[in-house]
């Protein structure tokens, strides 16, 4: 066990207070317009802790649009929302505080996972402060969770590298739990089963299996009593609903808005976005077979994967770019010696594409709109192709070494490491 200065524990904990409290005080600076937690999380909560949770998936956004994610968020809610009926809170701001608080305590717990990866690799930081500032300060964290409301974005992020760490320690079973709750937060997550079954696969079929089979049964079991109770609002909003919507901007697909081929973008974009992850994954693991078995070659295949559904997705908002974020971060940070190398552009293309996005939604579906959408897609082709070809390089003995050093250290660390066109409104209701 590792002990700690008390002052340092003392500080460390202020820090943490007080990170807190800035997602909780949030509302009052950041909230101008209406966002999807007003427009779909919220409700849903609050229609769950009046004891409706097996229908939230009838309930209607602006529009009409449904929630298109999984129910573990709105799970997750109701206690905040059945808190704050009891006392009589309808202030949106105090229900995006209470949410905030949330987002907070899931971000700290999703960076200290990230860090806990570093760590496998480096051992001890010198810098933790500036590791874990590097995923708590993100721009993309704010943008999504306090500018668009997607909570459940955090949840995710945070479920996926619990099922990284449980790859890597060999605990298949708990992997596949872990994704499948990811899972059931955001449909988006689907890409990131491909990273994590080839890492398990590459020990033999049956752990890949094992890891599939734990996912499929978590996901099977919770969504169950849904589709018996409502099964044709949950097929539409986590399944065909997407299909009905237009091209909105934000990546290369603009280019075909409004022309015969837009029919097949509309309803073939995440398929598409999701083949292409299961190539370019697969590619790079038949090249460099235990790539996926070490922590940079795993998260350096997760931030592929999820950079695939931003790269080709028919509408683009700037909180698409926070799971390829993460996972660039924690690829670029998770490597023996200076950070202060080329991988750094990794993050910072991201970065630079987020804002890109928070500029479309400005933007009308031509002239600068199209520069834009062409822009962003580029740029997430470039962060594909630098973590594609950074991991085709990396040398088999470093590999098996790495593999080595993430399976002996990763108890210690666990133990020690702490398509909306509207531009005036912050939602994207097109994002499964």
């Amino acid at each position: 066990m590792i002990h700690r200065p008390r002052g340092t524990t003392v500080a460390g904990a202020a820090v943490v207070a007080m990170y807190v409290a800035a997602w909780g005080l949030s509302p009052l600076v950041m909230r101008g317009t209406r966002t999807d937690l007003d427009f779909f999380f919220w409700p849903a909560a609050q229609s769950a802790a009046h004891g409706h949770l097996l229908t939230v998936y009838s309930f209607r956004g602006v529009d009409a649009y449904p929630d298109a994610n999984g129910p573990l968020s709105v799970i997750l809610l109701a206690p905040l929302a059945a808190i704050a009926n009891a006392l009589g809170w309808t202030d949106p701001r105090v229900a995006a505080g209470m949410v905030g608080v949330l987002a907070a305590g899931l971000a700290l717990l999703a960076a200290r996972e990230a860090v806990g990866i570093i760590r496998t690799v480096r051992g001890e930081l010198e810098w933790p402060l500036a590791a874990y500032a590097a995923f708590l300060l993100a721009p993309v964290l704010w943008i999504a969770v306090a500018g668009f409301g997607h909570v459940e974005q955090v949840i995710e992020t945070y479920l996926l590298l619990v099922a990284v760490r449980m790859v890597l320690q060999r605990r298949d079973g708990r992997a596949g739990v872990a994704f499948g709750l990811a899972l059931l937060a955001r449909t988006a997550a689907l890409a990131c089963a491909v990273p994590l079954v080839l890492a398990a696969w590459g020990r033999g079929a049956r752990s890949g299996m094992r890891v599939a089979a734990s996912a499929l049964g978590v996901g099977g079991a919770v969504l169950a009593p849904f589709l018996v109770v409502d099964g044709a609002n949950v097929v539409h909003s986590l399944v065909t609903y997407r299909g009905q919507l237009p091209i909105g901007g934000g990546s290369v697909w603009v280019t075909l808005y409004r022309s015969s081929l837009a029919t097949i973008v509309e309803h073939g974009d995440a398929w598409l976005s999701l083949a292409v992850a299961v190539v370019v994954c697969t590619l790079v693991v038949r090249r460099r077979p235990t790539t996926a078995a070490t922590p940079a070659g795993l998260v350096g295949l997760l931030c592929i994967a999820a950079a695939c559904f931003p790269m080709l997705a028919k509408t683009v908002h700037s909180y698409y770019l926070f799971e390829p974020y993460v996972f660039g971060a924690v690829w670029w940070l998770g490597r023996p010696g200076s950070a202060l190398t080329w991988r750094a552009a990794v993050p910072a293309l991201l970065t630079v594409d987020t804002f890109l996005a928070e500029w479309s939604v400005t933007l009308p579906l031509s002239g600068l709109g199209v520069v834009e959408g062409v822009a962003s897609s580029l740029i997430l082709a470039a962060v594909v192709a630098l973590v594609a070809t950074d991991l085709l390089r990396t040398q088999g003995s470093s590999v098996r070494s790495s593999t080595r050093l993430a399976l002996t250290s990763s108890r210690m660390v666990t133990a020690s490491a702490p398509a909306n066109t509207n531009p005036t409104r912050r939602g994207s209701q097109v994002n499964p």
